[in-house]
């Protein structure tokens, strides 16, 4: 069977409606709900605009809101570059990053090679022409569904100019595999060496079915209860430094990350009391630097920011200053 547009758009217009619901339940406080912390788990909780591609073979949800403020794709990342032997890299590029002193360092570019020519529609990144569309909305969030002649595997090659699936062969789920353990890529950008082509994921899930099962909305309320714990389960494992990530594979047992997320906060513990110990007639600067680098004694869930400044909005400052 043939997935249509319709089809998608109403199962994905239920499914964000009952994840929402879901997710509310997670973290309410108990007797009520689960308890959980309220993290950010998901896009299906806030992301204004969703895009879904389908294949013949699959599907492909994609989110492209949360791109960082600053210039990923020429320093900081998280990106994968394709490149060439002979790097397409424009020199002035090279003279910036030396110029910053950050050349040949670790700046979240990860330059992967193509040993052999890339056509030119994946290069930019083209799509082609769209046989179907369709829109709806639900919980927030304008869901849009369109179908191309391209397999999955063509569709992900397209996305990421060649970097998966023509480059880099990340095995994708076949028709036979169980259902809902999509591949999912998280906060990563992809560009081309010369940096005319770029587009920065927030979210990228691929799935390997369109038949009439895998696509039945009475599937829906089981589904957002595994994946609901799936993306806690992502959100408790996460580094406090934030970063992408790629799943190549089965779902993680939940469970796991959550205990290895704890064991790193009581490492940061105990190596914050060996230092308080040890070095506590040193400058505080030295403790802030070790805060700045193990946040998560700040904060288990959260973000903390070394020495944040905040703008009066304009016009209502007393003085006129930052504080």
């Amino acid at each position: 069977m043939t997935l249509s547009v319709t089809t998608a758009a109403k199962y994905l217009a239920r499914y964000v409606t009952e994840y929402q619901r879901e997710y509310t339940h997670l973290t309410t406080l108990p007797p009520q709900g689960g308890g959980y912390p309220s993290l950010v788990v998901s896009p299906y909780l806030y992301s204004e605009e969703l895009l879904c591609l389908l294949s013949p073979d699959g599907a492909t949800i994609v989110d492209q809101s949360r791109e960082p403020e600053y210039q990923w794709w020429i320093a900081g990342g998280p990106c994968l570059m394709v490149d060439f032997p002979e790097t397409r890299t424009p020199i002035e590029i090279v003279e910036l990053l030396k110029a910053q002193g950050i050349w040949e360092k670790p700046i979240g570019i990860y330059r992967i090679v193509a040993q052999q020519s890339i056509p030119e529609e994946l290069w930019q990144g083209q799509f082609g022409d769209i046989i179907e569309e369709t829109t709806t909305t639900a919980g927030g969030t304008r869901i849009t569904v369109r179908s191309y002649r391209w397999n999955r595997v063509e569709m992900l090659q397209r996305l990421t100019f060649g970097a998966l699936g023509y480059i880099l062969d990340i095995r994708l789920g076949r028709y036979e595999s169980d259902f809902w353990i999509p591949h999912i890529i998280r906060h990563m950008g992809f560009c081309t060496a010369d940096r005319r082509h770029r587009r920065f994921f927030n979210y990228l899930e691929i799935l390997p079915h369109v038949d009439e099962a895998a696509w039945d909305t009475r599937t829906i309320l089981t589904r957002v209860q595994v994946d609901g714990r799936r993306d806690f389960g992502w959100a408790f494992s996460q580094s406090e430094h934030g970063g992408g990530c790629i799943s190549f594979g089965p779902a993680q047992n939940w469970i796991q990350p959550f205990y290895d997320r704890l064991s790193r906060l009581g490492d940061a513990i105990n190596q914050f009391a060996i230092l308080l110990n040890e070095c506590e007639e040193d400058d505080e600067r030295f403790f802030h630097e070790f805060l700045r680098a193990h946040s998560i004694l700040l904060d288990v869930y959260g973000d903390a920011v070394s020495k944040p400044r905040f703008v009066y909005p304009e016009g209502e400052s007393p003085l006129g200053r930052l504080m």
